[in-house]
């Protein structure tokens, strides 16, 4: 599985309109083959939020890259921010709670 992550600065002000903006995202992103799952991460206090989106494999990560891309600048647009980072990781572990 891999993994990319990306960073923002939004207007902490705005934070809910790139709440939405970032639901929105994911609903494409969803679409796209190999997507497995995602997680969006805000600070409310500074406007700083982390988007972590999970890939079956670095085939459909790469894949993801422009749409991707577009979501996440339209997302940050949405609360007056801006992407800072996006990077991209194989995830050499990933724990869950067992159930039970």
């Amino acid at each position: 599985m891999h993994a990319r992550v990306s960073t923002y600065d939004l207007a902490p002000e705005k934070l809910d309109d790139g709440v939405r903006g970032f639901s929105v995202a994911m609903d494409r992103i969803r679409s796209l083959d190999g997507f497995e799952e995602a997680l969006v991460l805000v600070d409310r206090e500074n406007g700083q939020a982390v988007t972590i989106t999970l890939w079956k494999d670095a085939h459909a990560m790469v894949a993801s890259r422009v749409p991707a891309s577009r979501a996440r600048s339209e997302a940050a647009r949405a609360a007056d921010g801006e992407v800072k980072s996006s990077c991209e990781y194989e995830i050499a572990l990933h724990e869950r709670a067992h159930d039970g």
